[in-house]
């Protein structure tokens, strides 16, 4: 069982744990740049960023949804997902499913890569698989705890995913040096 997402009965749970999450931390990022708001005015403009409505319409529908009393159709959950920055909805369906998910990793810029990007790709993949062994060889000889199983889990696709992007980035980089090595460069 996922330990994130196993407790979770309902989907709309999530979605409300997720949200919750995304307006606390959005609130305090504009309060720390002495912008006031409040938690409404953010899952308004959170509502009508997604296309639930507009004005108290839009947060009305988002308090529904976030209740359990309105079906979200998926590809306004997964807009409400991309919106916040946050997946464990599209987590908790997969699990539910009995699937597993992983983030993708995603190399943006190929042809600013040069060898020190590689390398320093290559470095921090190594830096997250030995912290992530860190973590499972303390939580190994400690007492069992959510909290440890959480960290090891956090580490484990932190992990994976800096392990994915050295190898994108390699591959590219391979690509990359054999078009100019076939060009003369």
């Amino acid at each position: 069982m996922d330990s994130k997402i196993g407790h979770y009965q309902t989907a709309h749970e999530v979605l409300e744990e997720a949200v919750d999450a995304f307006v606390a931390k959005e609130k305090a990022l504009l309060e720390k740049k002495g912008i006031p708001t409040s938690k409404i005015e953010i899952k308004t403009r959170l509502a009508r960023s997604v296309g639930l409505g507009d004005g108290d319409a839009a947060l009305r529908a988002l308090y529904r949804a976030l209740s359990g009393e309105l079906s979200l159709p998926i590809e306004r959950a997964i807009a409400i997902c991309q919106e916040i920055d946050d997946f464990r909805l599209i987590e908790f369906c997969a699990w539910r499913c009995g699937l597993l998910t992983a983030p993708r990793a995603v190399i943006e810029d190929v042809d600013g890569l040069d060898n020190e990007d590689v390398f320093a790709a290559i470095v921090a993949g190594q830096v997250e698989t030995a912290r992530l062994i860190t973590l499972l060889t303390t939580a190994y000889q400690g007492r069992p705890s959510i909290d440890a199983m959480n960290a090891v889990e956090d580490a484990h696709r932190t992990a994976a995913l800096a392990l994915e992007k050295s190898a994108l980035i390699l591959v590219r980089f391979m690509e990359k040096m054999l078009k100019m090595g076939a060009a003369g460069k």
